[in-house]
């Protein structure tokens, strides 16, 4: 399983995004006063960092360039990849769901569904690439187990 074709199916259209993901690359001059969260540590960092952005008043860009990224193909770095997102989802909800609306909520809570269940079968199955099928579903998995192990963790720390 690999990440990289999900990437390059879900995430490779080009042109003004709210989110750009990673790989990326900011301009070091606005990266430098506009800092990445510090309490931000799962794979949300690159929301956050494009939230603030947003709300500084610049326009992000997803161009059509290609980048490498070397990738393990195992089941268990593919899983642990996933499962840090799900823990930066986690970091995201709790840093800004204080500030949100009920929907901005929901969308936040079920953007793995979303993203990878509903939008993703439908892109696979256009493409023909319904091989990933199983992929796109251990991703919304490890997604949330990846969350509800923050959810646990923080718990547990708060005891």
């Amino acid at each position: 399983m690999s990440t990289k074709y999900i990437f390059e199916l879900l995430l490779s259209n080009t042109g003004y995004v709210d989110t750009i993901g990673t790989p990326c690359i900011f301009r070091k001059n606005i990266v430098s006063v506009i800092r990445y969260e510090e309490n931000i540590k799962g794979g949300a960092d690159d929301t956050a960092l494009c939230l603030k952005l947003i709300n500084a008043g610049y326009a992000l860009k997803r161009l059509n360039v290609s980048s490498f990224e070397k990738q393990d193909l195992s089941f268990k770095s593919f899983f642990d990849r996933w499962k840090f997102y799900g823990r930066g989802d986690y970091d995201f909800y709790k840093k800004y769901n204080n500030s949100w609306n009920l929907k901005r909520k929901i969308k936040s809570l079920s953007h793995p569904l979303v993203k990878y269940l509903c939008k993703g079968l439908l892109i696979v199955v256009k493409k023909n690439k319904i091989t990933l099928i199983p992929a796109l579903i251990v991703a919304i998995f490890a997604r949330y187990y990846g969350w509800i192990g923050q959810i646990i963790k923080n718990k547990i720390q708060n005891i």
